[in-house]
């Protein structure tokens, strides 16, 4: 089973990094590795979640034994450290060459410390692109309905965030996945128009039919299985 974790996600990004070539602008470069071509505003999202990975990986380790104290610390002020003087206009090899060996090492065995405490199971690229299939399928429908105007600005809310938490996952895992997913189905429990809405509606049903998919793929891989559970409670008057 190949795993997921912040650690693992990060290292895999400066992988790919590395091979891009150094003669390349840096915002080309970041453009490219973060799948986010002409468009600003996601590139600089996205570049704010890798930013935010090393406090991910330490928080986490944090608790672990195991972890000598200069792994943390390394991967922090070295990533840190070449992020602060970093210039969107500036060749990309004068960034990668800030991320040392020692950062690329420190970072796989952060893997598989963070392995040993948070066994998630890393999700197919194929499953992602079905599950995103189907919520921009609803989305689309959703918003070419009739719905009341508050109950749709809501459900339409929550999808695309659900679809942002999807296209996210290469940098984010599944936390946030897992995030939307419950957020979305615990909001009936205080909104008695949003859950007749799923119970009851047709789109509602569709959209149950979507979060449970995504529930199954979801809690089965940083497994708690039980989020499946809850829909299928919800769904039957629970």
């Amino acid at each position: 089973m190949t795993t997921d974790n912040a650690a693992s996600r990060l290292h895999e990004l400066l992988t790919r990094a590395k091979a891009i070539d150094p003669n390349t602008a840096s915002v080309h470069a970041w453009e490219q590795l973060l799948q986010a071509k002409k468009d600003p505003a996601l590139l600089l999202s996205r570049l704010g979640k890798v930013i935010a990975l090393p406090e991910s990986i330490a928080a986490t380790l944090s608790n672990s034994v195991n972890t000598a104290p200069g792994v943390v610390s390394h991967i922090s002020s070295q990533f840190y450290a070449a992020f602060s003087a970093h210039k969107f206009g500036e060749k990309w090899e004068v960034f990668i060459t800030r991320i040392d060996n020692h950062t690329m090492n420190y970072l796989a065995l952060a893997s598989t410390l963070l392995e040993t405490q948070i066994k998630t199971k890393r999700l197919e690229e194929s499953e992602i692109e079905e599950l995103r299939k189907s919520f921009v399928e609803l989305l689309d429908h959703v918003r070419a309905s009739e719905l009341p105007p508050r109950l749709k600005s809501y459900v339409v809310l929550q999808l695309h965030e659900l679809i942002s938490s999807l296209d996210d996952y290469f940098i984010t895992g599944a936390e946030p996945i897992l995030e939307r997913i419950e957020a979305t189905i615990g909001h009936a429990y205080i909104d008695s128009e949003y859950k007749n809405f799923l119970k009851d509606h047709e789109l509602g049903k569709s959209l149950f039919d979507c979060l449970g998919a995504a529930a199954n793929l979801v809690t089965v891989a940083v497994g708690i299985p039980q989020l499946s559970q809850l829909i299928l409670q919800l769904q039957h008057g629970g």
